[in-house]
Formats: C-alpha cells, structure tokens, sequence
C-alpha cells in the first residue's frame, strides 16, 4: 500500500515504465510527461513529497506544498534555480558519480577505437564489403605509451586515470581544483597546466 507520493518528469515509454516497474511499493510514482503545460503538471505534483526532475521552476514547486525533495538524475544541477528553491527549504540531491565507470570504460574504449581505426575498418569491411589485407596506407596506433590529458579530474577523470594505468600511458591532467598528492601518485598522473597539456598530448578528454 502506498504512502507517499513521489512526482518522475518524464515522456510516457521504456524510461517511465521502468521506473514505476523498479519503484518500492510504499511509493506511488506520478509520471509528469514535460510537454504538458504549467497547470496540467501543477495538478500533477500538488500533493506529491518528493520530485524526480533535472527542470523545475520555482512557480511549480511553489504549487507542490508538501515536497520535502527534488533528485536529479543528473550529475549537474544548472537547470534549477538552487538559491530560490533553497529559500522554499528544499533540498536539491544530485545523481554524481553514478555513470563514472560507465562513461570511463566508454572513453578508454574510444581513445582504441579512434587510434586504431576500427570503425574505419568496420566500414570497409562490413558495410563496404571490401576485404583489405595488410595495412597499406592506414596508420594504425596504440593507446599504449602515448600522453594522455584528462581535462577535469573528479570523478570520471580519476575512473579513466585508473584504466589508463594498466595501458602504460603518460597521464597528465588540469583541474581548477588542487588534488592530494597521494592521489596523483595513486592514479600515476601528472598536474599541467591547460595549454602546456594540449601541447604535450596526444590524446586530449
């Protein structure tokens, strides 16, 4: 039996049943599909405590009285007016860190699929049906040994920074914000600062 009332903004489909699929059963989970207009969702949410939502203005939440949370299934929160919702008294949650593996293991795959030129080969042998042997004019390279920058390093950047010491890489990085040095040892990575680093590089993330 359901006992509370939690508000998801998202198109009906896979997303939406999924979540209502994945939901405990004390929450009731109210799909607001975003293409409705202002009204249609404040009837939507007016006695919902919690709101799943990357966007939600201010005159909205102030029609949802009883909302005790927003959660954004995002890492960043741009999309919310943090200082006006604050002066509501609700807290804002973010999602950080919850696809860092995903997207890192993405990245390192594409740092060898764009040095090897997979794709390329996959072209011409798959879609071109074109069987090439040898590999006459296709400069073909290895991540391995090569200077690596990673723009940025929280958490994905220390999730790609970690894969890339089992290729042997030079790591560089650049961050505005100061990391321990026991974790740029950790990690084998080097600080540089911006431009020196897409001098130095020969991949750049």
């Amino acid at each position: 039996m359901p006992t509370s009332k939690v508000a998801f903004f998202s198109p009906p489909g896979s997303r939406a049943d999924y979540m209502i699929e994945q939901a405990p059963q004390d929450i009731e989970l109210v799909i607001v599909d975003p293409a409705l207009s202002d009204e249609e969702k404040a009837s939507l949410i007016r006695d919902v405590e919690a709101v799943i939502s990357m966007d939600l203005s201010v005159d909205l939440l102030k029609q949802a009285p009883n909302v005790k949370l927003i959660q954004t299934l995002s890492a960043g929160y741009d999309r919310l007016d943090l200082e006006a919702i604050g002066e509501l008294g609700v807290p804002v949650a973010n999602n950080g860190g919850a696809n860092a593996i995903a997207v890192s293991e993405h990245t390192i795959a594409m740092m060898i699929s764009l040095s090897g030129k997979l794709w390329h080969q996959y072209d011409i042998t798959m879609k071109q049906r074109k069987w090439k042997s040898g590999l006459e004019g296709m400069k073909i390279l290895e991540i391995t040994d090569k200077t690596v920058g990673i723009v940025g390093m929280g958490r994905i950047g220390k999730q790609v920074a970690k894969r890339l010491k089992g290729f042997d890489t030079r790591t560089l990085f650049y961050d505005v914000v100061d990391v321990p040095d026991d974790v740029q040892k950790e990690l084998n990575i080097e600080p540089m600062e911006f431009d020196e680093l897409l001098r130095e590089s020969d991949i750049v993330t």
